[in-house]
């Protein structure tokens, strides 16, 4: 069995495609063009485990949770910014509904 560790990274990139939630309370997906990928840091001055370093230039499609889908209306190379995890598999990043600060 695949083991999950805890992972973050701040992206920045542009909108290549939104499908916006099915239902009013389920999650949207936008793919973005990846600009750059950072660390973020912890607490303690350790970083969180960045599971998506150089992947600058791929597009990635990421699941926005409802709490974010619902007032999100992206356009077209419209730069965007989020706090994202991989899942089990790099096919499944997840956005974090606010971004992390180093006291978390």
């Amino acid at each position: 069995m695949t083991q999950i560790i805890e992972n973050w990274a701040r992206i920045v990139g542009r909108v290549e495609a939104w499908d916006p939630p099915a239902e009013p309370d389920g999650p949207g997906t936008l793919t973005v063009r990846l600009e750059k990928v950072s660390d973020i840091p912890r607490e303690n001055g350790a970083a969180y485990n960045n599971l998506l370093k150089g992947n600058e230039g791929r597009s990635l499609r990421i699941l926005i949770p409802a709490a974010i889908a619902a007032r999100l209306k992206p356009t077209f190379d419209e730069r965007v910014e989020f706090d994202v995890r991989r899942g089990r598999s790099s096919d499944y990043v997840f956005a974090r509904p606010k971004p992390l600060s180093p006291a978390e």
